[in-house]
């Protein structure tokens, strides 16, 4: 499964799980009474399903889609509105899948930044409007829930980077493979086209590789190999790229 793929089905199944629990809470409050609560739960449910549409038609562009930060902006600034001109008891609780929403779909900075956002002015009320058990248990509720959720989420952004390093490093060497190396010849050859500049390549063998096998074994001949690109990364210049290629 691609990146791209893995973040369409998790972006889908967050904004769902999301949307059925907000429209849960529109059920229950409009059961009791509770109009305003409603409307806010029904408002949100939209903004959930418009997030999951959102999804499925930038289904291609997941890893840049742009339009998840206002959809999200959007469900934090309204529940940070309600919980400051509302006097709703239980609803810091609904910031619960919301903190989970924005560190699992955005970008663990800005998820970062919009949860705390959301995280301080209810706390803030929760510590103004309730008991302090109540305050104190729905404080640790929400950091430890944003904590734990931060930390899944920089393991898997940490997890994937390794994956793509190594599907562009030569394990042998630590250069670029020559996969990568297709990929961005090419971008190389229309920057030179485009601006003008010259394009250097410069190719490299290492003679009697294959006495050198012989004489030290396999794991000599990746000794010198690794030993070579790593005086070549000392000296070539920032913005020159290495590939180790034909083994």
């Amino acid at each position: 499964m691609t990146e791209t793929r893995l973040r369409t089905w998790t972006h889908t199944f967050g904004y769902g799980l999301a949307a059925l629990f907000t429209a849960a809470l529109a059920l229950q409050n409009l059961r009791y009474g509770f109009y305003q609560l409603f409307y806010l739960a029904l408002a949100m449910t939209a903004l959930l399903v418009a997030g999951l549409v959102y999804t499925w038609l930038c289904r291609r562009q997941q890893l840049s889609a742009p339009g998840h930060l206002v959809i999200l902006a959007g469900l934090n600034s309204g529940l940070v509105a309600a919980v400051l001109t509302m006097d709703a008891p239980g609803i810091s609780h609904w910031a619960m899948p919301l903190l989970s929403l924005n560190l699992l779909i955005l970008p663990l900075r800005h998820g970062l930044m919009l949860s705390a956002m959301l995280l301080v002015p209810v706390l803030v009320v929760a510590w103004l409007s309730t008991p302090i058990d109540t305050a104190l248990m729905t404080t640790a509720g929400l950091i430890a829930l944003l904590a734990v959720t931060a930390l899944y989420i920089w393991h898997y952004d940490h997890m994937a980077q390794s994956a793509q390093d190594l599907a562009i490093t030569d394990p042998a060497t630590g250069a670029h493979n020559a996969r990568f190396l297709d990929e961005t010849l090419q971008k190389e050859i229309s920057r030179a086209i485009a601006t003008g500049h010259p394009l250097s390549v410069i190719s490299l063998n290492i003679d009697h590789a294959d006495e050198i096998r012989d004489l030290h074994g396999k794991a000599g001949l990746q000794t010198l190999l690794r030993d070579v690109t790593g005086t070549l990364f000392e000296i070539i210049r920032a913005g020159d790229s290495l590939y180790s290629i034909n083994g």
